[in-house]
């Protein structure tokens, strides 16, 4: 489906989207964004994460089908992996410090 814009798509000021669906002040506004589809990923500046959204939702106003956002989930960000690489960080740690407790070597024999 095609999409009339009245300016072209190129940015007049700094820092803002090619396109104006991929940037929402606040969670709630996810829904108000004009024609979504699914897979579009969106930055929310409250939270200061992307999302992307995975269902729509539809509604009819007299004989035209209307879509908007049903669904989102959050994208992994820089966070979200130093949370990760610490918890396998203490996890290698407790393997390490259980097997000196039971005295069994922790490392291995290329073969």
């Amino acid at each position: 489906m095609a999409l009339a814009v009245k300016t072209s798509l190129i940015p007049s000021t700094a820092q803002s989207p090619l396109d104006s669906r991929t940037v929402v002040a606040a969670l709630a506004d996810l829904v108000n964004i004009e024609n979504p589809y699914v897979g579009l990923e969106v930055y929310v500046a409250e939270t200061g994460k992307k999302y992307r959204v995975t269902t729509l939702s539809s509604r009819t106003i007299g004989t035209q089908t209307v879509y908007s956002v049903g669904k989102y989930a959050a994208l992994p960000d820089m966070t979200d992996l130093e949370r990760v690489t610490a918890l396998e960080n203490a996890v290698n740690g407790f393997e390490e410090s259980a097997m000196a407790l039971l005295g069994e070597d922790t490392e291995t024999e290329a073969t």
